[in-house]
């Protein structure tokens, strides 16, 4: 259950996230640090030993901070650990779910750069205006094992292993690509979808539908 945990934690939208807040972060940093000459020059004499004195001169710091040229970027090993840490918070939540297990006999289940999904059980909390969250009740965490299998977790009573319908597995793949930040993964080139008037619809031609819906009209989400 820890791996569904990490899963669900280090994945690329949390790292981009992550990572323009501590660029963000760094970018003022640096603009309070160059606002004066006298408090960089006191940031030098407590921290700037070893520094080339030309390289670190105010003036060229200042300039390269007011176009831009610097960025903070942080170490991807603390990105790991924060995705580590993050899924040992969320796997109390896991495990106190009640696990069943749902099937494809087709193998149409698909996948995506954010793997493990949460998503609201009631049609008045998806319409609503937060998040669903690990922890939250009237949640279920649906997680696809292989194109065969999807794993379901939910804090009801436990339910059991089904062969899931087509709309059935149309709509958890629907999620799947709602949620993705960049790639979705299917073995099947037909797998099935539900398009916004909530029938099964299929790729390509219903994907390029999905990706471009017309004006006005918004996915199911």
């Amino acid at each position: 259950m820890f791996f569904v945990a990490l899963l669900g934690t280090r994945i690329p939208a949390i790292r981009s996230t992550l990572e323009n807040f501590v660029a963000e972060l760094g970018q003022r940093w640096l603009e309070e640090a160059t606002a004066t000459p006298e408090r960089w020059d006191q940031l030098m004499e407590t921290y700037g030993k070893g520094f080339d004195p030309e390289a670190a001169a105010y003036n060229q710091i200042r300039k390269g901070v007011e176009q831009g040229a610097f960025r903070v970027r942080v170490n991807r090993d603390w990105i790991i650990g924060i995705a580590w840490r993050s899924a040992e918070c969320v796997m109390p939540c896991l495990l106190a779910r009640n696990w069943a297990i749902l099937t494809s006999p087709g193998g149409e289940f698909v996948c995506s750069d954010r793997p493990v999904t949460v998503t609201f059980t009631s049609e008045e909390l998806i319409r609503g205006w937060y998040p669903p969250g690990f922890g939250m009740a009237k949640t279920e965490v649906t997680v696809p094992l292989s194109r065969y299998v999807l794993l379901r977790g939910v804090f009801e009573p436990p339910g059991v292993e089904v062969a899931g319908n087509r709309k059935q597995i149309a709509d958890y793949n629907s999620w799947r690509l709602i949620q993705a930040q960049r790639f979705v993964f299917s073995c099947a080139p037909d797998f099935s979808w539900l398009n916004r008037e909530h029938n099964v619809a299929l790729v390509p031609k219903g994907l390029r539908d999905f990706l471009n819906p017309p004006e006005g009209i918004r996915h199911p989400a």
